[in-house]
């Protein structure tokens, strides 16, 4: 009886192991998880940024552009 009652114990035991083991597992997961969606959050931003640099860039050539073609107009 004492024996079996051990056996019992220790199943028990494992099994919180693997329960204990599979939440770390999931956790550990979502922690990379996140750290990746951060880290491309951070890359879209960059990206986002030179975007609108550049389309400033291009509306001051347009306007440099225009006043450029209204004096020869004028002229």
């Amino acid at each position: 009886m004492r024996m079996r009652i051990r056996m019992k114990m220790r199943m028990r035991i494992r099994i919180r192991m693997r329960i204990r083991m599979r939440t770390r597992m999931r956790t550990r997961m979502r922690s990379r998880m996140r750290i990746r969606m951060r880290i491309r959050m951070r890359i879209w931003m960059r990206i986002r940024i030179r975007m609108r640099m550049r389309i400033r860039m291009r509306m001051r050539m347009w306007m440099r552009m225009r006043i450029r073609i209204r004096i020869r107009l004028r002229m």
